[in-house]
């Protein structure tokens, strides 16, 4: 055993000095400085790990390290023997982590494997007493690499992130700056028995003091994927949106609309599983993303043997344009803006939107294509409703003019049967296309019409009409049919009128023509 630190070669003693401080913090720390201690044995085995184990060149290396003042630091290593084991005699029952590494003939660092207290801890390998076996066999692993978005984190140029608790590191130098990714290699991604690793915090380094920050980051062998402060993700495609030239945007001081939804044709053939989201657990398999990797909302549509899907995203704060990212990985908590899309598909005459209700921000908005012809009769054929004729809302056909729509409103303020007010006439069942969106935002009612805004007022309505759920479609079918919400961005500080709201139909509207 050596009683100062072995620079394991070339690769890693650069991975070395990016997570040292110049000080040497080698040799056996004392029970004084770190509490109890006690002695572990690691038998490194180096004929179960992924890939030839003849390309390890010589015998593994060992490191043991601690945490202190949000740096990690080597506090002994080792070369293991002949054996192919090593012994700590006094590793720290907290705050530690053991770092083994193999290298390929060129020195390079191929293969790893990391131990620390709070893995010992979730196999009971280590409580209060002290370490339950003090002899360990860990395999080797094709470590991983990650390309840390810049963005994720504040950092300057030439500050290093350092993985805690590893000897794996990336600076934020020209390349990555000019790139936008720090690059950090060697990461090991296998355990005392898992073959993935997961990582919660990171180093950050500046002009020689450090600073922690979380992460969510879990790792397999040999990954090569890009990373955020809560995924470690495959970029699989990528898609760009203009925000469309709305004239109505400039009345507004700030022209950027939040949350716009816009569709995304997918072709089939496509699984159910490449939309999967674990309802409670942690991981999702696939996602969508901006470019900072903040998780986006987004909902499926046309599951009925259609030959392709509608994703509906919920896109970024958008000034002139985005470009969003279709991820597959490991994405721990979901950072998202709230879900405002309850609902998206296309409906037949005849059913029944069980799951739309109103917000927490007594907010719901639908929009919908629908392509119809009206008829001469007796009947006053239904689009949409809600409710009932004395608390609801009814879209349907005019009782004059066939080809027109009249849409209703039932405050439920008084006992009247019906409300003879009819809101935003228009032409719609003519055989032509037309998309419809009908908005009741808080106490405010909107409605649009191939964009354009037809009709908007406030509304008096009674408590029980925003407890009202379960849409009913009429006698008409209708295409991309999307049951959503607005936030306050929707009417900013400040704002006196509506501009904003009817701007954003529009868009709406643009992005799915």
């Amino acid at each position: 055993m050596c009683s100062s630190v072995i620079l394991f070669a070339g690769a890693v003693f650069a991975l070395l000095s990016a997570c040292s401080n110049g000080t040497d913090t080698a040799g056996v720390i004392s029970e004084t400085e770190s509490g109890q201690t006690a002695s572990l044995t690691i038998s490194v085995n180096t004929n179960l790990e992924v890939g030839d184990p003849s390309e390890i060149s010589s015998r593994p290396r060992v490191a043991l390290m601690r945490t202190a003042n949000d740096r990690s630091e080597i506090i002994d290593s080792a070369v293991t023997d002949t054996n192919n084991e090593v012994t700590f005699k006094n590793v720290p029952y907290s705050d530690f982590s053991i770092v083994a590494m193999g290298m390929d003939p060129s020195g390079a660092v191929t293969f790893g494997n990391i131990i620390t207290d709070k893995i010992l801890e979730s196999k009971e390998l280590l409580n209060d007493t002290g370490f339950v076996e003090t002899h360990l066999e860990i395999n080797l692993y094709e470590t991983a690499k990650i390309r840390l978005n810049a963005a994720a984190l504040e950092i300057a140029p030439g500050d290093s992130v350092c993985i805690t608790g590893t000897l794996s590191c990336g600076v934020y130098d020209k390349t990555a700056q000019e790139s936008g990714y720090i690059s950090i290699e060697n990461i090991p991604a296998s355990t005392y028995s898992d073959s993935y690793v997961d990582y919660d915090q990171v180093e950050i380094i500046h002009d020689g003091a450090a600073r922690k920050d979380t992460v969510y980051w879990r790792v397999f062998p040999g990954d090569d994927r890009t990373a955020n402060k809560n995924a470690v993700v495959d970029i699989v495609s990528e898609w760009s949106f203009t925000l469309p030239s709305i004239s109505l945007l400039d009345s507004l001081q700030d022209k950027t609309l939040d949350s716009l939804i816009a569709p995304i044709p997918v072709k089939r053939p496509v699984t159910q599983d490449d939309y999967t989201v674990c309802a409670f657990g942690s991981t999702t398999t696939s996602d969508f993303m901006d470019k900072s990797q903040n998780s986006l909302p987004w909902s499926n549509s046309n599951y009925r043997g259609a030959d392709s899907i509608t994703t509906w995203v919920m896109l970024p704060p958008m000034d002139s344009a985005v470009t969003i990212y279709k991820v597959h990985g490991e994405i721990y908590p979901l950072v998202a803006a709230t879900n405002r899309i309850q609902y998206s598909d296309s409906f037949a005459s005849g059913d029944t939107l069980y799951r739309a209700t109103f917000s927490e921000d007594s907010s719901i908005a639908v929009g919908f294509w629908i392509r119809a012809v009206g008829t001469e009769d007796s009947v006053r054929h239904s689009i949409l409703s809600l409710g009932s004729e004395s608390t609801g809302f009814k879209i349907a056909q005019c009782e004059k003019d066939a080809e027109y729509v009249c849409s209703r409103i039932y405050s439920g303020l008084n006992s009247a049967a019906t409300d003879s007010v009819i809101y935003g006439k228009a032409k719609i069942l003519d055989g032509e296309r037309h998309h419809v969106s009908f908005v009741i935002h808080k106490k405010h009612l909107a409605i649009a019409v191939d964009g354009e805004t037809i009709h908007d007022t406030d509304l008096k309505l009674s408590s029980e009409f925003y407890g009202l759920s379960g849409m009913l479609v009429g006698d008409y079918p209708l295409e991309n049919l999307i049951v959503h919400s607005f936030g306050s961005y929707i009417r900013k500080d400040g704002e006196k009128d509506w501009i904003r709201l009817q701007a954003w139909l529009m868009a709406f509207y643009e992005l799915q023509k």
